[in-house]
């Protein structure tokens, strides 16, 4: 029986480990007129050091849904590169995100540092660039990474392994 659990362990650990995408909840503010939140599927292999954003979901303000995420490294005149960057926490760096909204707006999350070639996005901390206007707000970032659906189910088919042996070896103790 011992070996049996063992080999479920080594399965699941394997399993888990061989993921090649993440996904990572993210919201930004400036407290007042800009609010966006939702979800970012990135690479799990360093790209550029940093891990390319592959697609987002979300909506900005409410009611304006993110409708695609724009593929770098130029739109008009902005360069950006779609990269969350490795840390404690991911951050942006300059080059930061672009994407569309279904209103028709494009809009750039991105951080002031470090910078991208070429290229400044606000002047403190991260800020949100109207390309249509030029114009940069001020806000407040934060990406956390989720919990994979399939490790989730790993832990659970686990726990599950776990109590159906320790049920076995109660019952022929007894």
């Amino acid at each position: 029986m011992r070996g049996w659990a063992g080999t479920v362990g080594a399965v699941l650990l394997a399993a888990s480990a061989s993921a090649s995408a993440s996904i990572w909840d993210f919201d930004y503010t400036n407290g007042s007129t800009v609010t966006v939140d939702g979800t970012l599927t990135a690479s799990d292999t360093p790209t550029n050091g940093g891990y390319l954003v592959t697609a987002i979901t979300g909506v900005r303000n409410g009611s304006d849904p993110i409708t695609a995420l724009i593929a770098p490294p130029t739109y008009a005149t902005y360069g950006f590169d779609n990269l969350l960057l490795p840390g404690p926490v991911s951050f942006l760096d300059a080059g930061g995100i672009l994407f569309r909204t279904a209103s028709g707006g494009v809009f750039n999350i991105c951080a002031t540092l470090p910078p991208y070639p070429g290229y400044s996005c606000g002047s403190s901390g991260y800020s949100e660039l109207n390309v249509a206007t030029g114009a940069a707000t001020s806000v407040t970032f934060t990406a956390h990474k989720l919990p994979e659906p399939a490790t989730g189910a790993l832990v659970l088919a686990a726990l599950g392994t776990m109590t159906l042996l320790s049920r076995r070896r109660k019952a022929t103790k007894r």
